[in-house]
């Protein structure tokens, strides 16, 4: 995956395969450390302790969460359309 992503080089040696980072890994690595990451990660904890449980499907989960999302966006869009009727 690392390879794939550029992130790591393979080389054959004598000894075996010998595996590198490349120069795109320091700024991947940098981004685990950002700010982001540490609130992605949050919410991942989250998502974990919230959904996921013996027999949990977290698909029902986020449709309910998406359809509430749709559900607010088209509410919002009719209350514009209204506004500009007036």
């Amino acid at each position: 995956m690392l390879m794939r992503a550029g992130l790591a080089d393979m080389a054959a040696t004598e000894d075996g395969f010998l595996y590198c980072a490349t120069e795109e890994a320091g700024s991947f690595l940098s981004s685990l450390e950002a700010p982001y990451l540490a609130r992605l990660r949050e919410r991942a904890e989250w998502l974990t302790s919230a959904y996921v449980h013996e027999g949990a499907d977290v698909r029902i989960g986020m449709r309910r969460i998406t359809q509430d999302w749709a559900n607010s966006l088209d509410a919002a869009v009719s209350d514009d359309r209204e506004d500009e009727n007036r």
